[in-house]
């Protein structure tokens, strides 16, 4: 199971072993390490969570994106909100996990 994690931060060791009990973040890569400049829309992540062929996904702080990965293939999506940071990673945060099939129609 390979995990695509969009967060500009690292993740703390308390954050990882709470999502830990619930995806695999073994196989997790970091979307930003292959992407420097970011992205200019939530296309371009999906079109890389499909292209490293992602069954989960940490995202932080962007329901919007979480629910386009579930609509387009992930199985899994952790939405952080964060509590505490520091000037190199997200101490704390609210967890929140999304699964499921979701078909997502822009009107």
């Amino acid at each position: 199971m390979v995990t695509l994690i969009v967060s500009r931060k690292s993740l703390g060791e308390l954050i990882l072993s709470k999502i830990a009990k619930h995806i695999d973040v073994a196989k997790a890569i970091d979307y930003y390490k292959l992407h420097k400049d970011g992205y200019k829309s939530s296309d371009e992540v999906i079109a890389e969570a499909k292209r490293v062929k992602a069954d989960s996904a940490i995202v932080v702080a962007n329901f919007k994106l979480a629910c386009e990965l579930l609509a387009n293939g992930c199985k899994t999506v952790i939405v952080l909100i964060p509590t505490m940071v520091d000037h190199a990673e997200i101490v704390k945060a609210q967890v929140f996990k999304l699964e499921g099939k979701l078909k997502l129609e822009k009107l």
